[in-house]
């Protein structure tokens, strides 16, 4: 039996998104936001992940909304790890992402007079 793996976390976003192609399976949205905590100055920096994607004209649309610092939150996304090995190191890494759904992210509304530059995305 597997047990639940919904997330709901918001943030701004720190980079310029990507559409990438995933070997015949459709498109990625990838972009990444940072989150800040009540308990830390720190951020924590989260990879939003939108998998199996066959439009890409929908995504590419999607990403133009989608500038530095606007604000974001992602809905019932699932957590997942991913582990490797730093070649320069040799140490064990691993990042955290979120999976989703378009229609799992809600924008915010943009900063008065800021509109998103097309420019800005990739």
């Amino acid at each position: 039996m597997k047990d639940e793996n919904f997330v709901t976390m918001g943030g701004r976003i720190t980079h310029a998104p990507g559409i990438y192609s995933v070997n015949g399976h459709g498109w990625l949205l990838s972009f990444a936001i940072a989150v800040h905590s009540l308990h830390s100055k720190k951020p924590l920096f989260m990879e939003i992940k939108v998998p199996g994607a066959t439009d890409r004209t929908k995504l590419d649309d999607f990403a133009q909304r989608l500038p530095i610092g606007r604000k974001v939150t992602v809905h019932n996304a699932e957590l997942q790890m991913k582990q490797w090995e730093d070649s320069a190191t040799k140490t064990q890494r691993e990042s955290y992402h979120l999976f989703c759904r378009l229609d799992q992210i809600y924008l915010h509304e943009l900063a008065a007079g800021r509109q998103p530059d097309a420019d800005q995305t990739t």
